[in-house]
């Protein structure tokens, strides 16, 4: 069976962690951290990395031309080879045809972890449903891969589940609006719906 929690090793040789796959201060609920702007130098600590915080690179670049392309439809050819130079680049295999769903999904994989995805899904208008598979966040719990360590075999398997210890996002269609501060001293503006 896999283990639940932290515990010495059978050998008793150091020890072996369970679901959230951390020893000390159960940092993560999966396990997995992000390497992605991790200072390959001081990789124990990313606080120390000489990188400049990035604004917007090329490749959101070439995912915003190709949303742009396919909402208005117009360039799909464009917008096409936009999105393979992309996986060209990441070693995946090119596509032959480009939907807008399609578009994105390339964003949520490629902006992973560079805050852009809550504000695409405010953009999109999809935020207020709770299709978690569509990237809903009302009244929705996500999945995360967990990794628990065998202790009779010392291999790991991965399992999906709900986050654990994460409440139920909720985003109503209101919170597509920001609350308009002041306007009751103006009677000539309305506020935003929902505020």
């Amino acid at each position: 069976t896999a283990t639940s929690i932290s515990q010495p090793r059978p050998d008793g040789k150091g020890t072996i962690a369970g679901k959230d796959g951390m020893i000390l201060s159960d940092a993560t609920e999966t396990g997995f951290y992000i390497k992605k702007f991790m200072d390959p130098v001081n990789k124990l600590d990313q606080l120390q990395s000489e990188t400049p915080q990035l604004a917007m690179r090329y490749g959101e670049v070439l995912l915003n031309y190709a949303e742009a392309a396919v909402e208005l439809g117009v360039e799909q050819a464009k917008a096409l080879e936009c999105i393979n130079k992309i996986r060209k680049r990441a070693g995946i295999k090119e596509k032959i045809t480009l939907t807008l769903d399609d578009v994105r999904h390339e964003r949520r994989v490629e902006l992973a972890f560079e805050n852009h995805r809550f504000y695409d899904l405010k953009r999109w208008r999809i935020a207020a449903t709770n299709n978690e598979a569509a990237g809903g966040m009302n009244n929705t719990k996500y999945h995360g891969l967990f990794p628990w360590l065998d202790t009779r075999t010392e291999k790991y398997i991965f399992k999906t589940g709900f986050a654990t210890r994460q409440k139920a996002k909720t985003f109503l269609e209101r919170d597509y609006y920001l609350k308009i501060p002041g306007i009751d001293s103006n009677e000539k503006l309305v506020q935003n719906p929902g505020h």
